[in-house]
């Protein structure tokens, strides 16, 4: 089911690329918890109700990400993403637990009934953003108007375009791809409905996580110099890209980041050029 993903989110999962350089150096207010952000990485995993805690990602706007293993599979990686808040020297992790930091000891409380607190030794990296594109990238945005193109394959050079004027929404998507002979099955249909975009989070220390309507988050990676950005996202849930690694350029203006990216893909055997275009907006 997974490569039916790709069509409908490839543009997230590169997140970043504009023809528009835009005002780089025209800052954005800061985002909420700038002065919060932080990684906490476990030296030896902390376990967790059957769940081994790698790391703990406080973002510059209010989101946590856990990455973590469950024990008892075969070292299947996992994360969870959600909003925080932090009071009297504790993260509130909504949906999760609370966290507390004394030196190099980081003790987690979950909020189940009857859960012990276990505390771990880690190392904790204050995040430090450098620059006027970067404080502008970390924080939380929503997707707006998407543009999506494809041309090549079975759409020959002229290619075919549609707009979408509600971000990456499923349902009409689908709609699009049966009307072009991309053909999928109701079950797989019914599967990419729960995969609808909430917010995609981009934070100082170089992490991407999308979160969905029903579906679990991605995370991926990047590196953006001025303009200039790199991402990579594991290529298993993206298999029309034989590479997870796009980069591109993005630029702001206001509250809202406009992106213009390209990719090659393959479907049925055939490739195809893709282009999305993206307004998003920040989200609180």
């Amino acid at each position: 089911m997974k490569k039916y993903i790709f069509w409908a989110l490839a543009a997230l999962l590169m997140v970043p690329v504009s023809c528009n350089k835009g005002n780089q150096d025209n800052p954005m207010d800061e985002p909420a918890t700038k002065d919060l952000a932080q990684v906490i990485t476990f030296k030896t995993a902390a376990t967790v109700q059957a769940r081994d805690i790698q790391s703990i990602e406080f973002t510059e706007a209010s989101r946590y990400i856990v990455t973590y293993t469950v024990t008892k599979a075969e070292g299947d990686n996992n994360i969870l993403f959600g909003s925080y808040t932090y009071s009297n020297g504790t993260f509130h992790l909504s949906g999760f637990g609370h966290v507390t930091i004394n030196g190099t000891e980081v003790t987690i409380t979950t909020d189940t009934t009857g859960g012990s607190p276990v505390t771990a030794t880690a190392t904790i990296t204050p995040t430090t953003t450098s620059d006027t594109p970067h404080d502008n990238l970390c924080r939380n945005w929503k997707v707006g108007k998407i543009i999506i193109g494809l041309s090549g394959g079975s759409f020959g050079a002229a290619g075919i375009e549609k707009v979408f004027n509600n971000g990456i929404n499923m349902d009409q998507i689908c709609t699009w791809m049966d009307d072009n002979n991309i053909t999928i099955s109701e079950e797989n249909r019914e599967t990419l409905l729960k995969y609808t975009v909430k917010e995609v989070c981009v934070t100082g220390a170089g992490s991407i996580a999308i979160s969905f309507s029903q579906a679990n988050p991605f995370l991926g990676r990047y590196t953006l110099n001025n303009s200039n950005i790199s991402f990579s996202f594991d290529s298993d849930d993206i298999p029309f890209i034989t590479s997870g690694q796009f980069t591109g350029t993005v630029s702001f203006e206001g509250n809202t980041c406009l992106v213009i990216a390209q990719a090659s893909m393959v479907h049925n055997e055939k490739t195809y050029n893709a282009t999305f275009e993206m307004t998003l907006t920040e989200a609180i």
